[in-house]
């Protein structure tokens, strides 16, 4: 198929997404507002809703009165999950960008939107640049690294192979040739890095990185029923149980964010507990 066939099956694609996800979330759609939106005529947009009804059929059904397609109260969505955040983005944020919240923002998005902006932590464009690259290109690094447990910045020899997201910020995941194992390097907190090199331990596996544990957790035990049914609700618990697969070199991460139970903590400090796997 040639590049203009497929750029042409992605362009209906994305017609037919929007009519989805505005039939859906909104409840109406229009041949008029799907004209405008991508710059196409009348005709080729009664072709994609018939096209999208040939792939949901049932879905649509057209008010002669008032001239548009409303969803049928059985309608589901076929060409993808539903989104909240993509629905604020296009239907109530216009062209805001509501995944980029990791932003000093001191403004509301509209006026029935607001996302809270978390301080940026990420490091300067050049560094970002050049550890990408070793990961791409497989290649170890020397960085100067700020590390808060030692309280000063070292110069550290690193063999990076992986990028990891916390929930507020970056980490690269490398193999540390000074304590000769693998550990996350914030990458906020690279100041500058030093000309690529060979790897030095290109064998190494990182078996923490690979492994994937299934975690379980259900509402704390101080809380009432009513708290806990809450939380089941909040979480989309089934039967009181929230279950989350992630990488073991993630792991505290997902509790720490979580707020899980833990010694020297008040019952108020947290929601839920980790449940004890089953041998």
């Amino acid at each position: 198929m040639s590049n203009r066939a497929n750029a042409e099956n992605r362009n209906v694609l994305h017609r037919l997404r929007f009519i989805e996800l505005r039939a859906w979330w909104v409840g109406t759609v229009q041949r008029g507002m799907i004209q405008e939106k991508f710059g196409i005529s009348i005709a080729q947009a009664s072709g994609d809703i018939q096209a999208y009804l040939e792939k949901n059929p049932g879905s649509l059904v057209y008010d002669k009165n008032r001239k548009y397609y409303a969803a049928s109260p059985t309608m589901n969505m076929v060409l993808g999950e539903p989104a909240f955040e993509e629905a604020l983005e296009i239907f109530l944020g216009g062209d805001t960008a509501l995944r980029s919240q990791n932003t000093n923002t001191e403004y509301s998005l509209t006026p029935k939107i607001d996302i809270l902006g978390l301080p940026i932590r990420t490091a300067s464009s050049e560094v970002l640049q050049q550890v990408f690259r070793a990961v791409y290109h497989k290649k170890a690094l020397s960085i100067h690294y700020f590390s808060v447990h030692r309280g000063e910045a070292i110069w550290r020899n690193i063999e990076p192979h992986a990028f990891g997201f916390d929930g507020q910020r970056w980490h690269v995941r490398a193999f540390c040739q000074e304590r000769m194992d693998f550990r996350d390097f914030v990458l906020g907190r690279i100041e500058k890095v030093g000309e690529p090199s060979d790897l030095k331990n290109p064998d190494q596996k990182d078996l923490d990185w690979e492994s994937e544990e299934v975690l379980s957790f259900s509402p704390a035990d101080h809380l009432n029923a009513s708290q806990r049914r809450a939380i089941e609700m909040d979480y989309r618990m089934e039967n009181g149980v929230l279950e989350m697969k992630v990488r073991r070199a993630m792991k505290h991460y997902l509790l720490r964010s979580l707020h899980i139970e833990h010694s020297g903590q008040k019952p108020t400090d947290f929601h839920l507990k980790l449940l004890a796997k089953l041998e």
